[in-house]
């Protein structure tokens, strides 16, 4: 019995390096599949993040669920170290652990079993329980692992879904902008499906190691079967040496055969202090593991903690986002309503400079109108001058007359006394009459001078009128430069879509040398500030916004009362016009009716200054009214100019619509990517719960390990108090031996006859136990 169990636990021992081999080969087998794994689910977020960057509007970005627990940098959990392993089944270890002796006392084992069967079945089943521990944990890991896998697979692929049917839905948008992206979705899909098949293929071998896994655990199971029989025939030979023990004390065998089972003895108490030793060692290593088992736990908790301090904060960011966006579509809406109303405004700002145009060109119609008029004042006025110059002949061919008849009264001086005295009256009245002439040529020439004046002025008049020609000439050249401002800027436009493609290409090289994106929590962060920022600038450029509504507003209403106080001073100019044909009307009836008083009169000298009088007032008033027509026309002049910068201020509002509308267009976008990012929370915030309840597993499964650790630790307590005992006993036994030895040399001499009847009943003993 001796020989066989030798024998069982020397093939136990051989078989330990086959079986050292086939752990690692599991070992690897199992992290190839993990890199595998790793390398596809790189490769998964990849596709993702290409798709999502090229279709950022329709493709939510999918896999960026890394959360802490789930992260391959955090000690690698489906990757260990094999270091571990092959110290934790370090040779001289195991053999301790599975035999309790060192190979030098095999024979010493053989020759007696002194090991007790409580010791035996303790470092046994504690390697067993190590062994099944070790891979209990790895296929936990790798179940949680792989199931975790198989629920982010799941996502990725429902994500893929979504992704392939919002990207039906705005197809044709898409083909619209871009052409070029229909031919990105076909290579998308190539990939999706390329990444499937590896997937499948993945999950295929992982299967074959699971297979392998399996098939280990069973060869592990027949080992311990192995094991449990060599344990009874250690029991066995146990109850053999037992009763060996009672015949050797019962025999009392010879001297020699004493001293040789004291040596023996002294071994084994050698062997059982190397025992306690051990042991010692192996409860400092236990304690160490469940100091270390403690602080996982403590440290998993604490990750629970902050997990759902994240889960709440997320929860409360997310509300937060929601009431932004709740604010952010109220304040769009308003916005929208505001530029309907501006637009409205500005519509009506249009008409109103359209009828202040007509109503300049219907002044300019007056202004022509006027100057037509003064042109026939000119005329008259130069008839007048020709009926002055026909009296003047007149006056001449009197005074001819006169010298005649002065030469006929001279000749007559004697017959016509009292016709003397006629003459005289008549030489003075002619002298009067002279002197009256005199002073109606210098009032004419004053007046010739006053209408050279007039007529200068009308120059003047005639060259503002030329001016604002050209100035209206210059607002058509600006008109037509802005027009071709715009065509350039649609060019620009054209250009900058050429380059928006170049940069997509670019774009696409790019996303081939990107990598794999770390802590994205942080960049959720940051997007997070950046949205609130955004948010902020918004808000001001909203307020900037309705401060230049309202402002654009008080500028209609300045417009309109300047177009109000223009129709009211055309009003006025139209009266003065009407006024001023009304005043050339009387003017001709009163040039009729001198001219009819001095034929009638026949040079009536009172008729004739009150005549030149009225001449003069006349003169006074068209001098008022010229300088009336004059500051009339700077006024136009300087309206004029106010409607340019009017027209300007209007073409700056139409940009800044346009520019408005682009921003608001901006916010729209942002509002989807802060839905995207809400959908994307939504996510994570099922990615965490999914992980809580994995922690809350792993957590669980430490407990059981805690508690398994707790029943080693009894149990190993138990198994020290019963080798403290039997080293007692063992002692007890050596002090008997010492006084029996003592007893033995007294009696040696009267045992020397028994010796030979000894050695025959010596030499049956090894027969029995044969």
């Amino acid at each position: 019995m001796h020989d066989s169990f030798a024998k069982r636990a020397e093939m136990y021992y051989r078989q330990r390096p086959e079986l050292m081999k086939l752990v690692e080969e599991f070992y690897r087998a199992y992290r190839a599949l993990a890199e595998r794994y790793d390398h596809a689910t790189g490769a998964l977020r990849q596709a993702h993040r290409t798709m999502a960057e090229a279709f950022p509007n329709q493709v939510p970005f999918a896999l960026a669920d890394d959360s802490p627990a789930g992260s391959v940098t955090e000690a690698d959990p489906r990757t260990p170290d094999m270091a571990p392993v092959r110290a934790f089944f370090d040779p001289e270890e195991l053999q301790i652990d599975a035999l309790g002796l060192s190979p030098s006392h095999l024979h010493a084992l053989k020759r007696n079993g002194a090991f007790t069967d409580e010791s035996d079945s303790v470092t046994s089943r504690r390697g067993l329980k190590q062994l099944n521990d070790l891979f209990g944990s790895v296929e936990a890991a790798n179940h949680a692992k792989f199931g975790e896998g198989r629920a982010r697979k799941g996502l990725s692929f429902r994500d893929a879904e979504e992704k392939e049917r919002a990207q039906n839905n705005g197809s044709h948008d898409l083909k619209v902008r871009v052409p070029s992206e229909s031919e990105r979705v076909s290579k998308a899909e190539m990939e999706i499906l390329t990444l499937k098949n590896s997937l499948s293929k993945l999950e295929a071998e992982k299967e074959a190691g699971l297979l392998q896994y399996q098939q280990s655990l069973e060869r592990l199971s027949n080992l311990e079967s192995e094991v449990s029989h060599a344990r009874e025939d250690s029991k066995g030979l146990r109850d053999q040496a037992s009763k060996a023990e009672a015949e050797v004390q019962t025999l009392k065998v010879a001297l020699t055969r004493l001293e040789a089972e004291r040596e023996v003895n002294l071994l084994q108490y050698q062997q059982c202090l190397d025992k306690i030793f051990i042991l010692e060692k192996n409860i400092s290593r236990a304690e160490a593991n469940a100091g270390e088992l403690g602080e996982r736990a403590s440290k998993a908790e604490i990750e629970a903690q902050s997990v759902k301090q994240d889960l709440s904060r997320i929860e409360a960011e997310k509300e937060a986002a929601l009431v932004k966006y709740e604010e952010c579509l109220k304040m769009i809406s308003d916005l929208e309503d505001k530029l309907m109303h501006a637009e409205e405004d500005a519509r009506r700002i249009n008409e109103n400079v359209d009828k202040a145009e007509s109503e300049v060109e219907t002044l300019k119609q007056a202004l022509a109108k006027l100057t037509d008029e003064k042109e026939d004042l000119a005329l008259q006025y130069q008839q007048c001058l020709e009926t002055i110059s026909n009296l003047e002949h007149k006056l001449a061919c009197v005074q001819e007359e006169a010298r005649r008849l002065n030469s006929e009264l001279d000749d007559e001086v004697a017959k016509f006394k009292g016709a003397e005295e006629k003459c005289l009256l008549l030489e003075r009245s002619n002298q009067t009459l002279h002197s009256e002439l005199e002073s109606t040529a210098q009032k004419m020439g004053s007046q010739s001078q006053e209408l050279t004046e007039k007529q200068k002025e009308l120059g003047r008049l005639w060259t503002c009128i030329q001016e604002e020609r050209l100035r209206f000439m210059e607002a058509e050249t600006a008109f037509q430069t802005l027009q071709h401002l715009h065509s350039q800027s649609q060019e620009e436009l054209r250009s900058l879509a050429a380059e928006f493609q170049n940069r997509v290409h670019i774009l696409k090289d790019m996303e081939t040398r990107n990598q794999c994106l770390q802590d994205e929590v942080e960049k959720v962060k940051e997007e997070n500030k950046g949205l609130n920022e955004v948010n902020l600038s918004s808000t001001v450029s909203i307020k900037n916004l309705q401060d230049e509504i309202l402002s654009l507003r008080e500028t209609i209403g300045k417009l309109e009362a300047e177009v109000e106080l223009r129709v009211d001073q055309r009003n006025a100019l139209q009266q003065e016009i009407y006024c001023l044909k009304e005043e050339l009307n009387e003017l001709r009836k009163k040039h009729q009716a001198m001219m009819e008083q001095v034929e009638s009169v026949s040079l009536n000298p009172d008729s004739f200054s009150l005549s030149v009088k009225e001449l003069q007032d006349e003169n006074s008033k068209l001098k008022e009214v010229c300088e009336r027509d004059k500051s009339e026309k700077i006024v136009l002049v300087e309206k004029l100019e106010i409607m340019e910068k009017l027209l300007e201020k209007n073409a700056f509002l139409e940009n800044s619509l346009s520019d408005l509308n682009a921003e608001l267009e901006g916010v729209r976008e942002k509002v989807k990517d802060l839905e995207e990012a809400c959908q994307n929370l939504l996510r994570e915030k099922s990615t965490l719960v999914a992980e809580k309840d994995i922690l809350i597993s792993q957590l669980q499964i430490a407990n059981q390990n805690l508690e398994e650790l707790s029943e080693k630790n009894n149990f190993l307590e138990n198994s020290l108090f019963d080798a403290n005992a039997e080293l007692e006993g063992l002692g007890v036994k050596s002090k008997s031996l010492e006084d029996s030895c003592l007893l033995l040399a007294n009696e040696k001499s009267g045992l020397i006859t028994e010796r030979e009847g000894l050695n025959f009943s010596v030499g049956h003993c090894p027969k029995r136990t044969g």
